[in-house]
């Protein structure tokens, strides 16, 4: 399945009542309009350094701590503004 080429609909209408559990019914439909496509470089365990690159491409970009990816997350997808919801993703790397 190819992502960056495709376009979820919402769903019409939710489950039949008693098909999936009370939590998972009272979530929102239209989550998919709001996914962040996220594409480490290579994993290594260095440290936070905060200086990270994100960009649709990043050629020549190999390499990102585990720490810079949850600080990318946290500051740039769940605090920050919605730059990189429903585009074709995010490369991260230094």
């Amino acid at each position: 399945m190819c992502l960056r080429a495709s376009k979820f609909p919402t769903p019409a209408k939710l489950p039949e009542e008693g098909t999936m559990p009370e939590a998972a019914a009272s979530l929102r439909t239209n989550w998919l309009e709001e996914l962040i496509i996220l594409r480490p470089g290579w994993f290594t365990d260095g440290k936070e350094t905060g200086t990270v690159r994100a960009a649709p491409s990043l050629p020549g970009a190999y390499t990102i701590s585990r720490r810079d990816v949850g600080w990318f997350i946290t500051e740039e997808c769940l605090k920050g503004s919605n730059k990189w919801v429903g585009g074709e993703g995010v490369v991260i790397a230094y």
